[in-house]
C-alpha cells in the first residue's frame, strides 16, 4: 500500500477546487479527512479543511507541506462533507465556505477544540430557564407523530398554541432520548430559543445545549465542543446555525415556526435552514419536524400533495378565532387635517381602551420619529451620502441617521440645498406614535419596544412582564414586538401601516405581510371583544381580505394561483444575482453584459433585468441585479460556475448569487 503524501484541502474561499499539499512526515496518519489544517496560500496561511488524502503522483513536483494541524480528532464527519456537496451545488457557493458554516467563529480561526474537560451543568441556567412544561399528548396526535415517523415522512405540526407545540416536540424528544438518539431544535431568534428551552428544562435535565450568536464566541465554542465530544444524547436549542450541530446520532430536527424569515442566511452561504434541515435528515435519517401556526406556502403546498404529513390541531378555520379584524381603508381615513397618524375608529378604539384599563398594542414596522426630512419650498429630500436612502430623524438621540449605514448626520434649522426655508418632518415611526399616544391620551402608561430601547439597556422581557402585570397601558412596537413569544393578551392592536411590507418589491411580500398579522392577530386577548384594526390604503387586497376573515387558506389559495402562474417556489425557483461596485457605468455594462449571457447560455431561464437594486447606492456600492426564473436551479449554478469564477466579475465587480432570496 502506497504512503499517503497529499492532503486535498478546501478552504472557505468562493473557488470550488480543493488544493493540494505535501503531508509532512511527521504528520503522516495524523492529517485524516475531517480535520483543519493551516496551510501556505498565496503570501500567507488559512485555515483550511481536509477533504481527503491520497497518495503522491511522482509527476507532480514543487508541492508546498502542511504547516500545521489544528485538530486531534476530525471535527467534519463524512456526513456533514456530503451535506456540503449539497450546498455548494444547491445555493451556488463553494464547498469550503459550506463547511465554515458548520463550525462556530472561533473554529474559522487558528483556534483549537478546548483540551479541559467540558462543565457538566445545565447551559440554560444563564438564560433564566425555570421549571418545564407537562409534555402529554393526546393519543391521537401521538399516533400520527409515530405514524410519520415510521414512514420517515416530515411532519407539520399545525397549532397557534405555542404551548401545545412546545408539549408536541417534548413527545418527540423524549422518544429520540430513548432511543439514545439526539435532538435538534430550531427556533427563529435567540428569545423564542430561550422560551423552548424553558419548556424542555424540567423534562430533559442536564441534556440541553444553547447554540445561538449571543452567547459570544467562548461560550459558543465550548458549548458545541460539548455535543461534539459528548456520549451520550443531548438536546440542542438553537437558532439558524444550530442546524449544523455536530450531534453523533441525529434522532430528530425540529423547526419551530418554520415560515420565519429568519431561517434564510444573508450572507454566504446563503442557505435556508429548512431546506438543510430536509437534507440533513435525509442524509442521516433523522425525522424532520415543522412546527407553525402559519406555514409557508412551500410547505403547505406539500402538506396538501401528500409530501409532509400534517398534525392539524387548529383546522386553520377562522371559526376557531374568537377576536375582531377590521381593515380601515386609509385613504379616506387619514385624508383629514387632524392627525396623519391614526383613524378615528383607531383613536376612539385607544381611548376606549385607556378609560376601562385594557391593554393596547400599536404596531409599525420603523423605527425613530420620522422616516425622512424634505423641503417644502425646492422639494430636497435629505438623503444619506452613503445610501440611496432617506436619513430617519430620532428625537431620543437629537440626530438624524441612515438605517442602511448607521451614518449619523445632525439636524438641520434650514434646506441644505436652498437655505430657504424649514424642514418639513414627514413619515412615521415608533417615536412619533409614542408622542401621539402621549398628545392624545395624557393619562395613558405608555411604552416602546423597538432597537433603540434595547440598545438604550431596557430588556424586553421587563417590558412584557410590565404589560402582562396591566402596567403598561399602550405599548408601542416593531417587529422586534411581533416576535416576542410571551407578549400577549391585548384588548386592542392597532398596524398603523399595514403596506409597509405588503408593496416590498419581491415575491414574497404577500405572504410575509399576512405571517405577521397573523402572527399579531395571536398577541389578542381570547374574548369577543378583542380588536386588530388594520390601517391600510389596500383594503380589497386578497391578502388583508384573509387576515380580516382570519382565513389561511383563502389567503393560500390566491397565493399558490399566482405562485403556479409567475413560476416562483414551489413551482420554480428564482436566483438574484446582485452586482456591485464603485464605478457605476462600468458595473452597470457588466450588469447588462451578464443578463446577456444567461439569456444566451441558459436555456429556458427568464431573466428579468438588469435593474437598480434597492437601495441603489449601500456604503458608497452601487447595486444592479438581475433576477432569473428557472425551473430547476442545478442547470443554471452549474453554468454560473463554468462560465466565470465563481461570485467574481471582471473590472473590480463582485456579484453575490441568492438562490430562492427574500
Amino acid at each position: 500500500m502506497p504512503r499517503q503524501h497529499i492532503a486535498h484541502v478546501l478552504f472557505p474561499i468562493p473557488v470550488e477546487k480543493a488544493f493540494d499539499y505535501e503531508i509532512p512526515e511527521k504528520l503522516e496518519g495524523v492529517i485524516v479527512p475531517g480535520v483543519r489544517v493551516t496551510a501556505p496560500f498565496g503570501k500567507g496561511e488559512k485555515v483550511g479543511y481536509v477533504a481527503s488524502v491520497g497518495a503522491a503522483d511522482p509527476a507532480v513536483k514543487g508541492l508546498r507541506p502542511v504547516s500545521a494541524v489544528l485538530d486531534e480528532t476530525p471535527l467534519l464527519s463524512s456526513g456533514m462533507f456530503r451535506l456540503a456537496g449539497w450546498m455548494a451545488d444547491r445555493y451556488a457557493c463553494s464547498q469550503g465556505e459550506a463547511l465554515a458554516a458548520m463550525l462556530p467563529s472561533a473554529l474559522k480561526k487558528k483556534r483549537s477544540v478546548p483540551k479541559d474537560a467540558i462543565r457538566e451543568t445545565n447551559d440554560t441556567e444563564s438564560a433564566g430557564v425555570a421549571a418545564g412544561t407537562d409534555g402529554s399528548l393526546p393519543s391521537d396526535i401521538t399516533a400520527a407523530i409515530g405514524r410519520a415517523g415510521s414512514k420517515r415522512q416530515p411532519l407539520l405540526v399545525l397549532s397557534s398554541d405555542g404551548s401545545f407545540r412546545a408539549r408536541a416536540y417534548l413527545s418527540i424528544i423524549e422518544q429520540c432520548l430513548r432511543r439514545h438518539a439526539s435532538a435538534i431544535v430550531l427556533a427563529p431568534a435567540v428569545e423564542s430559543a430561550v422560551a423552548l428551552a424553558v419548556s424542555c428544562q424540567a423534562c430533559f435535565p442536564g441534556k440541553i445545549v444553547l447554540l445561538h450568536s449571543r452567547l459570544g464566541p467562548r461560550v459558543q465554542l465550548q458549548n458545541w465542543t460539548r455535543i461534539f465530544l459528548s456520549d451520550a444524547p443531548v438536546v440542542v436549542i438553537g437558532t439558524r446555525s444550530a442546524v449544523f450541530a455536530p450531534v453523533e446520532k441525529l434522532g430528530a430536527l425540529i423547526i419551530d415556526e418554520e415560515e420565519d424569515s429568519s431561517y434564510k442566511q444573508e450572507d454566504t452561504p446563503r442557505y435556508h435552514a429548512r431546506e438543510v434541515a430536509e437534507t440533513r435528515t435525509a442524509l442521516s435519517g433523522g425525522h424532520l419536524i415543522l412546527g407553525s401556526a402559519c406555514p409557508s406556502v412551500e410547505t403547505f403546498y406539500a402538506a396538501e400533495k401528500g409530501a409532509v404529513a400534517t398534525v392539524d390541531i387548529d383546522d386553520l378555520s377562522p371559526g376557531r378565532f374568537s377576536g375582531r379584524i377590521e381593515a380601515v381603508d386609509a385613504r379616506l381615513a387619514l385624508g383629514r387635517k387632524e392627525t396623519k397618524v391614526f383613524s378615528k375608529r383607531l383613536e376612539h378604539a385607544l381611548q376606549d381602551a385607556v378609560q376601562k384599563g385594557k391593554k393596547a398594542i400599536l404596531f409599525i414596522s420603523r423605527r425613530g420619529f420620522s422616516t425622512y426630512l424634505s423641503c417644502p419650498a425646492c422639494q430636497f429630500t435629505l438623503q444619506c451620502d452613503r445610501c440611496s436612502t432617506s436619513a430617519t430623524y430620532h428625537y431620543q438621540y437629537g440626530y438624524l441617521m441612515c438605517h442602511r449605514c448607521n451614518k449619523k448626520f445632525d439636524l438641520p434649522e434650514l434646506c441644505p440645498r436652498c437655505k430657504n426655508a424649514y424642514v418639513k418632518f414627514a413619515g412615521v415611526g415608533t417615536e412619533k406614535i409614542e408622542s401621539e399616544c402621549a398628545r392624545l391620551f395624557p393619562q395613558a402608561r405608555i411604552q416602546r419596544m423597538d432597537t433603540d430601547v434595547v440598545k438604550s439597556g431596557v430588556d424586553t422581557k421587563s417590558i412584557v412582564r410590565d404589560f402582562l402585570d396591566n402596567k403598561i397601558d399602550i405599548l408601542v412596537g416593531t417587529q422586534l414586538l411581533a416576535r416576542e413569544p410571551g407578549l400577549g393578551g391585548a384588548d386592542l392592536i392597532g398596524v398603523i401601516s399595514t403596506d409597509l411590507i405588503l408593496t416590498l418589491p419581491h415575491f414574497r411580500a404577500s405572504e410575509e405581510t399576512f405571517q405577521l398579522l397573523f402572527k399579531l392577530s395571536g398577541k389578542l386577548a381570547a374574548s369577543k371583544g378583542a380588536r386588530l384594526i388594520l390601517q391600510t390604503y389596500a383594503p380589497d387586497n386578497f391578502v388583508i381580505q384573509a387576515v380580516v376573515n382570519h382565513d389561511y387558506r383563502r389567503f393560500f389559495k390566491k397565493e399558490i394561483e399566482l405562485r403556479e402562474l409567475l413560476k416562483y417556489p414551489p413551482f420554480g425557483h428564482a436566483i438574484k444575482l446582485c452586482l456591485k461596485g464603485k464605478n457605476e457605468k462600468l458595473m452597470k455594462r457588466n450588469a447588462y453584459h451578464l443578463a446577456n449571457s444567461i439569456r444566451k447560455h441558459v436555456k429556458g431561464a427568464a431573466v428579468i433585468g438588469p435593474f437598480q437594486d434597492t437601495p441603489y447606492r449601500l456604503r458608497g456600492v452601487y447595486r444592479w441585479s438581475v433576477l432569473v426564473k428557472v425551473e430547476k436551479t442545478e442547470s443554471l449554478v452549474r453554468t454560473l460556475k463554468e462560465r466565470g469564477k465563481l461570485r467574481r466579475s471582471p473590472q473590480g465587480t463582485g456579484v453575490t448569487i441568492d438562490v430562492d432570496p427574500y
